[in-house]
Formats: C-alpha cells, sequence, structure tokens
C-alpha cells in the first residue's frame, strides 16, 4: 500500500512539473514597445475598507495602458477609501468611483460590487482584481498582447507574493499548488487578483448575475467560461 503512495505521489509531481513547465511566467518588461494596437481595457476593483493599499494599487495601474479605465468599487467601507479615491479623481480622470451603501437580497457582498462595476465599464476587455493588489509598469500590455497573440477568451494569472509571515507565505504557496493542480485536471480556474475576460464572453456567460451567491466567485466565473465553450 506504502508503494502505491510513493507512485502516485512521484506520479503526481511529475505530472505537476511538466505542466509548471508550459504556464507562461510574465514578468516586467521595460520600454517594450512594439507596435502592437491595443483595446480599451475596464479595471474593475471592489474595495470594502481598503485605505491601506488603495490608493498606490490605483497609481500603479495609472499611466502604462492606453484606452484604460480604472473602476473602483466602494462597498459599504466606514473608513478612509472614499477620501483617497475623491483625491485621485482630482488626479486621474481615468479614475471612476462607484460607491455601495447597502447589499441587495441574494447578493455577496464582492459579488455585487463586481457587478456594478462591471456595468460602469466601456472597455472592450474586462480586468477583475483586488485592492492590494500592485502591478509592475507593463503588466497590462504584457497580459493582454499575451491573450490577444493567443486568441483566448479569459486569461487567470497568479501573482507574485511579497508579503505576510514565512507561515503565511508557506501557506499561499501550498493553496497555489493545490489551485495549480485542479487547473490542471481541469482547465478550469480563475484568480481574484486577475481575471482578464472579454466583456462579449462575460456578458455572453451572464456575468456575475449568474453567479451571485458563489463564494469562490473567481473560480466560478473561469468554470462558465469554459463551461461555454469558450477559451
Amino acid at each position: 500500500m506504502s508503494l502505491i503512495s510513493v507512485f502516485l505521489g512521484v506520479s503526481t509531481a511529475v505530472l505537476l512539473l511538466r505542466y509548471l513547465k508550459k504556464m507562461p511566467i510574465f514578468r516586467e518588461i521595460i520600454g517594450s514597445n512594439d507596435g502592437t494596437i491595443y483595446p480599451p481595457l475596464s479595471v474593475i476593483i471592489p474595495a470594502c475598507n481598503e485605505e491601506k493599499s488603495i490608493g498606490e494599487a490605483v497609481r500603479r495601474l495609472m499611466n502604462y495602458y492606453p484606452h484604460l479605465e480604472v473602476i473602483v468599487v466602494i462597498d459599504r467601507s466606514t473608513d478612509n477609501t472614499a477620501l483617497l479615491l475623491e483625491k485621485l479623481k482630482v488626479e486621474y480622470p481615468q479614475l471612476k468611483v462607484v460607491t455601495i451603501s447597502d447589499l441587495p437580497p441574494n447578493w455577496l457582498g464582492k459579488n455585487h460590487a463586481v457587478y456594478r462595476g462591471e456595468k460602469e465599464a466601456t472597455g472592450e476587455w474586462l480586468l477583475f482584481t483586488d485592492a492590494d493588489v500592485m502591478f509592475s509598469s507593463s503588466s497590462l500590455k504584457v497580459t493582454i498582447r499575451y491573450a490577444m497573440e493567443k486568441n483566448l477568451d479569459h486569461l487567470a494569472i497568479v501573482p507574485d507574493l511579497y508579503y505576510g509571515s514565512v507561515l503565511h507565505r508557506a501557506f499561499l504557496a501550498y493553496f497555489s499548488l493545490a489551485f495549480i493542480s485542479v487547473a490542471m485536471i481541469t482547465n478550469k480556474v480563475g484568480v481574484g487578483a486577475f481575471n482578464l475576460v472579454k466583456k462579449s464572453v462575460y456578458q455572453a456567460i451572464g456575468g456575475y448575475e449568474a453567479i451571485p451567491m458563489q463564494v469562490i466567485d473567481d473560480m466560478s466565473l473561469g468554470t462558465s467560461v469554459v463551461d461555454k465553450g469558450y477559451k
């Protein structure tokens, strides 16, 4: 029995390593200007009491991508998130702020915030991300270009981790491996930190209106994309 367990463990590890080798790793590219025509992009960020990170997160998104709008949805925040965003709106005209005071029935908070943000989006592509994700200057161009080159409808990316204790990072690393294992088996994935999807595809699969009470909303979105026959 122990030999069978070892065999299964080694086999799984080998398959996982092979899968990881096929996964692209996105790194910052300084001064990359290849003449690509980039489509309009809407970045949607739900924010509930995110005063510690929202300012830097928004600033890091600006000025590095043409035809960009950033939509931050303030979801019943009680801290200074709204005040910080009002100041940023003066500096960045491409920033939109949506404020939610009440949560309607049959909705989870984040799901409803993302749903409301998408209603304000005008971009051809939608990027759902979190208020504590810090983007490098070339992130948006590199990933959009990759999605277009591969003719993708949806692209999910696991971010690098730079914060928390050693134990916290170890747990997240373990979670990431478990997540990748699921991806390897099902090819149905989504990442809350980076869910990039064509707006037309998002609308065709029913968007967040189809998953209003799904706790793992990011994975549910990725599953819907695959189940509906998109790439």
